[in-house]
C-alpha cells in the first residue's frame, strides 16, 4: 500500500471515529479538543440524529478529497469532505473517451492497479450495505431532486444498475421505503441520494421539503 492510499484511508477512518463520537459520547468535546458550540451552532449538525451513533460505525461511505501535487511525489490534500461529490459521471466517461482517443496514454493516466471504470460497482456500493438486513435480492435506488445534474444521475444509475427516482416516487408504509412503478409498489432496500439532510424528512427536519421522503428517517430506525 503507497503512503497517499494509506493517509486517505486514515483520514477517512478518522472521519468515521469523529461523527460516531459527535452524535454520541462527544468524547472529543469533553476532553476540550472542541469546543462544544463549534459543534452545536454548526449549520450541519442534526441534533435530531444522535441517536444514529449507537447502531452505525460507517458514516460516510463515500469520501472524496481534492489531492495536488507536491515536492518530491508528495501530495498534499487541498479539501475533504464527508458529502458524496458530484462530477464521477464526468470522470469515468472522460476517461473512456480518452482510452479511445488516445490509447498511448493510458500507462500515464490510469493505474493498472486501481480501474477507475470499478468505481460504480452495485456490489460495493449496495450489496455490501444491505446485506446485514438478510435480503440477498435487496433492490436500491438513485434518489436526487428532478432539477439537478440529470446526466449525473442518470449515467451512475445505469452503472449501478438501479432505478433513478425522486422523492415523490418513494413511500413509505409501515416503516419500510417502498417505490412506486407501473406495476405496483416494490420494497426499496439501499437509497444512493444526493437529498440534503435537511430536505430529507419532512417530519422530520424542513417541514417545506417537496423532494424528500415522510416517514423516511422512521424506515431508517427500523433498518437500524
Amino acid at each position: 500500500m503507497d503512503p497517499l492510499e494509506a493517509g486517505l484511508m486514515q483520514r477517512v477512518k478518522a472521519l468515521n471515529l469523529f461523527l460516531a463520537d459527535i452524535y454520541g459520547a462527544q468524547e472529543i468535546v469533553k476532553a476540550g479538543r472542541i469546543p462544544a458550540d463549534l459543534v452545536s451552532r454548526n449549520a450541519e449538525f442534526r441534533p435530531e440524529m444522535v441517536w444514529l451513533a449507537g447502531f452505525r460505525t460507517i458514516f460516510t461511505f463515500i469520501s472524496p478529497a481534492s489531492m495536488c501535487p507536491h515536492r518530491r511525489g508528495r501530495f498534499l490534500r487541498a479539501r475533504r469532505q464527508c458529502a458524496h461529490s458530484f462530477g464521477v459521471s464526468y470522470m469515468l466517461e472522460n476517461r473512456e473517451v480518452m482510452m479511445r482517443v488516445a490509447p498511448d496514454l493510458s500507462p500515464t493516466i490510469a493505474s493498472p492497479r486501481r480501474e477507475l471504470s470499478r468505481c460504480p460497482s452495485r456490489r460495493f456500493a449496495f450489496a455490501g450495505a444491505a446485506s446485514s438486513h438478510g435480503r440477498a435480492n435487496h433492490r436500491g435506488v438513485d434518489a436526487r431532486p428532478v432539477q439537478f445534474r440529470l446526466y449525473e444521475h442518470s449515467f451512475l444509475a445505469d452503472k449501478l444498475g438501479v432505478e433513478l427516482v425522486e422523492g415523490s416516487d418513494l413511500l413509505v408504509e409501515d416503516r419500510i421505503v417502498y417505490m412506486r412503478t407501473t406495476q405496483g409498489e416494490k420494497r426499496v432496500d439501499v437509497i444512493y441520494r444526493r437529498i440534503d439532510d435537511s430536505f430529507l424528512d419532512p417530519q422530520v427536519f424542513r417541514a417545506d421539503s417537496i423532494i424528500g421522503v415522510a416517514g423516511l428517517m422512521d424506515a431508517y430506525r427500523r433498518a437500524m
